[in-house]
Parts: C-alpha cells; sequence; structure tokens
C-alpha cells in the first residue's frame, strides 16, 4: 500500500499504533529477519505479534524482536519451520523472564502458540522448546507467567515435558503453572502411541485451568491416562479443575469411514468423573466419538450446578434417547447447542421432543439419526414458539414496567405453552402470545431482540436422516416456515413440476431444507459442519443461526 510521505513520518512517530501486528500469511508484505531488523525499533509498545505461517523468519528475526519489544504478551508463530530448538528457546526464555513493570514498560511473555510448527532438529526439537518453556515460565521472579499454550498439530509431540513440570510442582508443593489458563493440544502426538495424562498432578499443577483441549490428542491411538490417581503432596486440596469452562476430549474422527467411524479412545465414565466432577462452571463439553462412555456418563461427571451450553456428543456411548432427556432435565434452561449426529436408532423423536424444552437452543446436530420428519416439525415450533415468547417479553421491558406488568398478566398463559409439549405450541399459540405482550412482533424484531438466540430471516435448517425420503404432505404448512425439499440420494431432476408447485413458499421465515445424507462421506456444499468437528463429515445441522 502506498502512503504520502507525511502520513508514513506521523505513523512512525506514534510509537502507540504498534500495539498489535499481524503479520500472518501476508501477501504483499513477506517479513524477513532483515525487515524486522529495519521495523522492530519502533515497536517498543508492541502487545501482541502474528508470524502465523511466515516463512522468511528465523532465529535471527525473533533475537530482534526480543530486544526491541519489552512489552511483548502474546506471540504465534503457527506454521513456522526456520527456527532452531536452541534459538527458539533462547528467546522465549528471555521473553518468559521478564518483570512485569507497573507502568506498562515491561511485561513477560504470557500467551504462545506453536501450532504446526516445525523445529529442527524434527524429531526433539519441539518437545525440548515445550519442556523449557514450561520450566522456564515460572522462574519468572513474580512468579508463573504462561496463561496459554497452544501446541495444535504437532504430531512428534511428546508427554514428557507436561509430564515433568507436573512432577515438579508436586516436588515443590505449589503449582508451577498457576497462571495457566488456555492448554491446547488438539490434533497432536499423531505418531505416538505412548501419549499419558497425569490427571490428578495436572490439576495441582494448573488449578486456574480455563479450557482443556484435547481433541484428536494421539491420533488413530488415542490419549491414555492414569489408572490409580497420583499421589499429591500432603494438605494439598482436593484435585480438581474449579475454574474449567471448556473440556474437549474428542477422539480423532475417520474419514475413511463416511463420518461415522473414529479413531481409538480410552475416555470413559471414570476419566470424565475425574476430570469434571469438581467443575462448577463448565460450559462446553465435546466427547464426540468416545464410544467407551456410558449413557449415565453426564449424570456422574458434570457437575450438577454447570451452566452448560455446548454438548457435542455424535457418535459416543452418550448419544442416546435417555442421555438427551436427562440432558434436557438438567441443563434445559441452558443449552445453545448440541450435536447428535450418527446416533443412529438411538436417536429418534423421543430426543427431538425433549429439546423442544431448551428455550435458548439454537443449533442441534441429527444427521444420521432416526428424527422422523415429525420430530423436526415440533422442534422447529417449538424453536419458533420461545423465540417469540422472548421476543415479546423484551418488547414489553423495553415499554415499561407498567406495561411489562400489564403484558406479563395477560399474556402469562401463552408464554408458558411451550413449557407444556410441542402439542400446546402451534402457530396460533404462538401468535397469541405475541399480541397479547401488546406489540407485533415480526420475524426481523424477533432476530433482533434481546436475549432470543434465533434469527428467523435468512436462515437455512439441513436435516439427515436414516428414515425414508420426506415429501411435502409429511411437514404441514407453519407460519412463516418456507419449505423446500431436496431429494436425498436420488436424482430428482425428474420431480412432477404440478407436485413441486403444491410446496407452499413464503417469502420470510425458517428454511427448511431435507436432504438424506446419512451415507454420503462428504459434507454437502449447503451444510455448515458444526463446531471445529472434521468438515469431511456431513453433520447435517438443524440450525436457526444466532
Amino acid at each position: 500500500m502506498c502512503v504520502s510521505r507525511a502520513w508514513r513520518a506521523a505513523v512512525q512517530a506514534c510509537p502507540d499504533i504498534w500495539a498489535h501486528i499481524d503479520l500472518a500469511r501476508g501477501r504483499r508484505c513477506r517479513p524477513s529477519d532483515a525487515a524486522l531488523a529495519r521495523a522492530a525499533p519502533r515497536w517498543h509498545r508492541l502487545r501482541s505479534l502474528s508470524l502465523a505461517g511466515v516463512a522468511g523468519v528465523g532465529d535471527a528475526g525473533l533475537q530482534t524482536i526480543a530486544e526491541h519489544c519489552p512489552c511483548l504478551e502474546a506471540l504465534s508463530l503457527a506454521h513456522c519451520t526456520q527456527f532452531s530448538d536452541g534459538g527458539l528457546t533462547a528467546q522465549l526464555s528471555r521473553m518468559l523472564l521478564r518483570p512485569a513493570a507497573p507502568d506498562g514498560s515491561s511485561a513477560p511473555l504470557r500467551r504462545l502458540d506453536l501450532s504446526f510448527t516445525q523445529i529442527s532438529p524434527k524429531v526433539s526439537g519441539l518437545d525440548h522448546v515445550v519442556r523449557e518453556v514450561l520450566f522456564t515460565q515460572a522462574r519468572n521472579p513474580g512468579g508463573p507467567v504462561l496463561e496459554e499454550l497452544i501446541v495444535e498439530g504437532c504430531p512428534l509431540l511428546t508427554h514428557h515435558g507436561l509430564r515433568a513440570i507436573a512432577e515438579a510442582s508436586v516436588e515443590a508443593g505449589r503449582p508451577l503453572l498457576a497462571a495457566l489458563r488456555v492448554l491446547n493440544l488438539s490434533q497432536s502426538a499423531g505418531a505416538r502411541s505412548d501419549f499419558v495424562l497425569f490427571i490428578e498432578r495436572l490439576q495441582y499443577s494448573a488449578p486456574a485451568l480455563q479450557q482443556l483441549c484435547l481433541n484428536g490428542l494421539c491420533g488413530a491411538w488415542g490419549w491414555s491416562w492414569n489408572a490409580t490417581p497420583s499421589s499429591l503432596p500432603e494438605g494439598a486440596a482436593p484435585p480438581a479443575f474449579p475454574a474449567l469452562r471448556v473440556c474437549q476430549v474428542a477422539a480423532k474422527s475417520n474419514p475413511d469411514l463416511a463420518g461415522m467411524g473414529t479413531g481409538a479412545t480410552t475416555v470413559n465414565d471414570t476419566c470424565l468423573t475425574r476430570l469434571l466432577s469438581q467443575s462448577p462452571l463448565l460450559e462446553e463439553l465435546d466427547v464426540s466419538g468416545c464410544e467407551r462412555l456410558s449413557p449415565n456418563c453426564l449424570a456422574l461427571a458434570v457437575h450438577p450446578a454447570a451452566p452448560l451450553k455446548h454438548a457435542l456428543l455424535a457418535r459416543s456411548g452418550a448419544c442416546c434417547d435417555e442421555a438427551v432427556a436427562f440432558l434436557v432435565d438438567r441443563f434445559g434452561p441452558t443449552l445453545e447447542a448440541v450435536d447428535l449426529s450418527w446416533g443412529g436408532s438411538r436417536i429418534n423423536d423421543a430426543a427431538a421432543a425433549a429439546l423442544t424444552r431448551c428455550p435458548r437452543l439454537h443449533t442441534v446436530g441429527l444427521a444420521g439419526t432416526a428424527v422422523t420428519t415429525e420430530g423436526v416439525r415440533q422442534l422447529l415450533v417449538a424453536t419458533d414458539a420461545h423465540a417469540t415468547a422472548a421476543a415479546a417479553a423484551a418488547a414489553a421491558a423495553a415499554a415499561g414496567p407498567s406495561s411489562s406488568r400489564s403484558g406479563a398478566m395477560e399474556g402469562g398463559s401463552a408464554a408458558s405453552a411451550p413449557e407444556e409439549g410441542p402439542q400446546a405450541v402451534g402457530p396460533s399459540a404462538a401468535g397469541e402470545g405475541s399480541s397479547a405482550a401488546g406489540a407485533d412482533v415480526g420475524p426481523e424484531e424477533r432476530a433482533s431482540a434481546a436475549g432470543s438466540p434465533f434469527a428467523f430471516e435468512g436462515d437455512k435448517v439441513a436435516v439427515g436422516g436414516l428414515g425414508t425420503e420426506p415429501t411435502a404432505a409429511d411437514l404441514p404448512p407453519l407460519e412463516g416456515l418456507e419449505q423446500t425439499f431436496a431429494g436425498g440420494i436420488e436424482d430428482r431432476d425428474d420431480q412432477d413440476p404440478a407436485e413441486a408447485a403444491r410446496v407452499p413458499q413464503q417469502p420470510s421465515g425458517l428454511e427448511a431444507e431435507f436432504e438424506d445424507t446419512s451415507f454420503k462421506g462428504v459434507c454437502p456444499p449447503n451444510i455448515q459442519p458444526f463446531g471445529k468437528l472434521s468438515p469431511q463429515l456431513n453433520l447435517g445441522l438443524v440450525k436457526p443461526s444466532g
């Protein structure tokens, strides 16, 4: 980009502008060690730097950053390939040992991303760097400083560094990872079959951990855990992750089995209970592919007071109607996303009926299940009713306290209708709830109303099932619901135009798209995969976005 000399001089003279710099995979900007040597002297206020995917920066460039950026707190070296273990360790240690100055003139490195990084020597380089980072940050004059460590997608990673720091914490009698909030090892150690996680010692070493991401760890072999609880120092608090909010232990998916196969996993009820039973703040749980779990695992492992929002149970032992019923009974008021994909005959209309009682639900994965068109219809109707009630309540609250009390008295029966089951929440009931609140709430107002997790304009709903292909007659017309039907695995180019004309077309509301994708191994272009799961899997979501 070309700018005037006056503008360039003004930017160079203002150090506060250089607080956050992202040089990741720049098309026109190709950083090198020499380029950093020219620019870094102006970055003495730099707080975060991303060099992700930059191929021209090596040990010399990182040394320049360490010398001229005393306030650097976040560094991403993801996908970098030019670093050696000695040079990287030396500069990272220098950043981690910096004292935190009260005036902000100096700060230690707190967040480090080494995802998909290749460090020479390739076999042992990354392991050596991770071990040195963990021990060096604990020697900072102000105590442990590392808050976020991401080592994702590194197949040669081992458990030696993590095990060593955990054992050192026990020997020292204090947690050496006391500041750690995020630990992400997803998709790493794929070339190893001996990755062991010592649960209790990790809990003792990192008591403030909020995100534990181990999806696909150790690849097709699956990581293991200590069968016997580890010993801790005398007088130590019971092992737990009291601040944990995200726990991801999904097994690695196998794209060769059309979305229904997973790698090996050792995660069972005992492992999950030891990880989560004392985590009252848990919001997201991903156990996709953990086939050793029982339907009762959620009752055993998840803290009853946890505000669980996301439950990803696809292809796991907990993917069944009984587990869904318990999930809704205990966590229904807070649930926002549930993935039940590839549950087969264990997930049917009973699960869909239970989910109708979740007022904040906005994402459901039903691909490869036995849920029928009627079950989906009831779920969509309940979704519409919950959103209408939330929008009406928000409109009444915005109108003032007096109208809010009046609307509550007049619309109380209509607002409580969704709790009585799908039979009580037809389109007419939703309409009465809207008028009783004293406001005509349309689709756009419902989408933008505070507290409503649903958007009713331009949404798509995709459902993949194991049953027969739905027809227009299977789904009765609903107010504000546009119905279109894709022909599944059959060729529908010869569809009778008269039959297509009978499908009602309305300009607004949810768009329900039915596609039988049970036996396809790739994700169709009109279906969005769930969360961060493999894009090769067809998860066929029911997703009123929001």
